[in-house]
């Protein structure tokens, strides 16, 4: 191996290692965090309702959990087989579900990092060869810290950072490789064979997957009209754009609507998370999904409910690795090059706009979310695909500043940066660790029933407890309590507390 080649690999490393690193920071709040939402059930639920079999699970899940209005076998199989294995990780381990959780929560950040650093790639080529340069390395280091400055945690709501992140950010992970793999397939040279089958199997595992990424369908639809007006311009047939849109848009649209007209066949219990509402009140709604994702929207409110921002010494100390983390960047970058910007951006532009736009609509002409998302700062797990795109932006932004202009301005930037930092760390430590106050028997369950223990009376009293100050929905204590039994009677023999005194109201 050559001294080039060598530089260039370890250039490669020191850029993924400073993206992970980013990441690693901002996410470090939620390690603190305790389960709850579809989190504290199905981590409860899943292992039971499977036998404990690897085998059922993997084969059964395809078909479980259904629900109206939602056409989802891929994703409930990701989702059910996840929280299984979270359990039976747990179990042979010995370690609390919650640290699986945010191990695996942390990883699939940094693959909707790694989805939208192809996305910036495959954008940058898509306006222009000379962006060529742009690797996936850099790119991912840049979108990776525009997402440690970005993510805001919200534990009073399910903000797929915190809870659902199987579906939130594996919603997010597939809709931006749809988007990418749409601008990709649209400049490629590949035979036409090969590229359709990548775009028609992206796409339609997509929308099999979660219903809002067929808003990341609908965007790479203007990618693929685009390409076509472009061959009818130069007098050439334009069969390669029609092919893309046939197999990466209309395929996998009538698949969405004949899954969504089959689910309505079934009987199936009612939920109103999938019930439309075509009512102003979703305008709301939707404007309050789209503030979300600015920095700082629903700092206020967040304030009021943790009794203000704690600045703590672990909160500078992670502000500190953050900017560290950042200057690092710029150093390695040392770039005499910009991004070249024309016209074609605006297609970009229209795409990525799509993609938030349908995204955030989708979730907000619903009953459920019309009841809960009320005021700023409640989200929901559509949130992370909304700050990834953002993060897509600022770094396509920072990468198309010319150097002298850079170079020019950081001195302003970054202080105004480092501050920035500070605040969101402590917003988000504050959040945290005022919720896992909130929340202690949570964790103190989610420990216990992965741990044998012979003392049934002790036992009890860890999931008495928990009942006794959940404040849950009965429905889900009882969900709980029944799968926590269940699972323990299959990991060691005998239920977690088969005399557990449940709230009158059960």
């Amino acid at each position: 191996m050559t001294g080039a080649r060598l530089a260039r690999r370890l250039r490669t490393l020191a850029w993924v290692a400073l993206g992970t690193a980013a990441l690693a920071v901002a996410y470090a709040p939620a390690w603190s965090a305790p389960l709850f939402s579809d989190d504290l059930q199905l981590s409860h639920e899943a292992y039971p309702q499977f036998d404990g079999s690897y085998a059922t699970a993997l084969t059964e899940s395809w078909v479980t959990g259904w629900q109206p209005n939602r056409f989802s076998p891929v994703g409930r199989f990701f989702s059910y087989t996840f929280h299984f294995a979270m359990h039976d990780l747990a179990v042979r381990s010995g370690l609390s579900m919650e640290l699986w959780y945010r191990g695996a929560g942390l990883a699939m950040l940094v693959a909707l990092s790694a989805a939208a650093a192809l996305t910036l790639v495959a954008a940058a080529r898509f306006v222009a060869r000379a962006n060529g340069w742009l690797r996936c390395s850099r790119a991912y280091a840049a979108v990776s810290i525009a997402i440690a400055v970005l993510i805001q945690l919200h534990p009073w709501s399910t903000d797929g950072l915190l809870s659902i992140f199987d579906v939130g950010l594996g919603a997010g992970v597939l809709s931006l490789l749809v988007v990418a793999a749409g601008l990709w397939a649209v400049g490629s040279q590949r035979p036409l064979w090969l590229v359709a089958s990548v775009v028609g199997v992206v796409a339609v595992c997509g929308v099999l997957f979660y219903e809002t990424i067929a808003a990341a369908v609908a965007a790479t639809a203007i990618a693929y009209g685009w390409a076509f007006v472009s061959e009818r311009r130069a007098a050439r047939p334009g069969r390669r754009p029609l092919m893309l849109g046939l197999v990466g848009v209309v395929i996998p649209a009538l698949v969405f609507v004949a899954g969504r007209i089959y689910v309505s066949t079934l009987d199936l219990a009612e939920y109103a998370g999938t019930d439309v509402a075509l009512r102003p009140e979703g305008v709301a709604v939707l404007a309050r999904l789209t503030g979300a994702t600015v920095p700082g929207y629903g700092l206020r409110e967040l304030m009021a409910m943790t009794g203000g921002l704690r600045v703590t010494s672990l909160v500078l100390v992670c502000a500190f690795a953050l900017i560290m983390i950042v200057a690092a960047a710029l150093i390695l970058a040392r770039r005499r090059r910009a991004l070249t910007v024309n016209r074609r951006a605006w297609v970009i532009v229209a795409m990525l706009g799509t993609l938030v736009l349908l995204t955030y609509a989708m979730h907000s002409f619903t009953e459920k979310y019309i009841r809960e998302i009320v005021f700023p700062g409640r989200v929901y797990i559509s949130y992370v695909t909304g700050v990834a795109v953002v993060a897509i932006v600022l770094a396509a932004l920072a990468l198309s500043v010319r150097p002298r202009v850079a170079e020019r301005w950081g001195m302003v930037v970054l202080p105004a940066l480092g501050a920035w930092v500070v605040v969101q760390q402590a917003a988000n430590w504050s959040a945290v660790e005022t919720f896992a106050s909130q929340s202690e028997a949570v964790s103190a369950l989610s420990a216990a029933v992965v741990e044998w223990n012979p003392d049934e009376a002790a036992r009890c009293v860890v999931m008495e407890r928990w009942v006794e100050t959940s404040g849950e929905d009965p429905r889900l204590v009882h969900r709980v309590v029944t799968g926590a039994n269940d699972a323990y009677t299959l990991d060691f023999g005998e239920p977690f507390c088969d005399e557990v005194r449940l709230p009158a109201s059960l």
